[in-house]
């Protein structure tokens, strides 16, 4: 925990932690305010690197913290909709669908995150996105998730090991070809690999 922090507008926000404090000069970062004069002595490793969310944010016409929470709650709210479009893919009957919603609904990364000041509720939203793609079986569509994902957080990585099992179980029950399957998959954590280089020397 570090000290409070001075929106925009003049509120103070605090205490926060290191990150929050961050991701809220990456704001006013991309709105334009010079390096030299943000709230923190400098941008840190990995939360820099964390600048999606905070480049969304930086569009919306309100504070920094408040720019945050409203990006935050509306990855909430796509990431329940992919987790029910998912379930129903996988042809769930709907009280399954309707509980695990509501399970999602009041689970701890809504409770929590759902409308911090934090990056968690979009990378949720994409890694639920990535879950529907497989549902539908088109893994070739994870590969944009993967290339440009990292600026919103390192964790959209964890789709790489899923979409590795999704193609072995293409192929172990006869769905696709060893080369059908397993060609997505490894061009899938090809351009995580190369979205991680790329984006590691071109954010801030």
């Amino acid at each position: 925990i570090i000290e409070p922090y001075t929106t925009e507008s003049g509120r103070v926000v605090g205490p926060v932690v290191v990150d929050e404090m961050q991701y809220m000069a990456l704001v006013k970062y991309y709105r334009g305010t010079p390096r030299a004069d943000l709230q923190v002595v400098c941008l840190y490793d990995p939360f820099t690197f964390r600048s999606g969310t905070s480049g969304i944010a930086h569009w919306l016409p309100f504070e920094e913290g408040v720019s945050l929470s409203l990006v935050n709650l509306s990855g909430t709210l796509l990431a329940l909709w992919f987790l029910l479009l998912t379930l129903r893919a996988l042809g769930h009957r709907p009280r399954v669908v309707l509980a695990c919603g509501a399970l999602f609904a009041v689970s701890w990364n809504v409770l929590f995150f759902g409308a911090a000041i934090l990056v968690d509720a979009t990378v949720v939203a994409l890694v639920a996105l990535g879950a529907y793609l497989l549902a539908l079986r088109r893994p070739w569509l994870l590969c944009p998730i993967l290339l440009l994902g990292y600026p919103i957080k390192e964790t959209v990585g964890i789709l790489v090991p899923v979409v590795l099992v999704w193609a072995f179980q293409e192929y172990r029950a006869v769905r696709r070809t060893l080369v059908a399957a397993a060609a997505p998959a490894v061009t899938a954590a090809v351009c995580f690999v190369v979205g991680v280089a790329f984006w590691r020397g071109a954010l801030p």
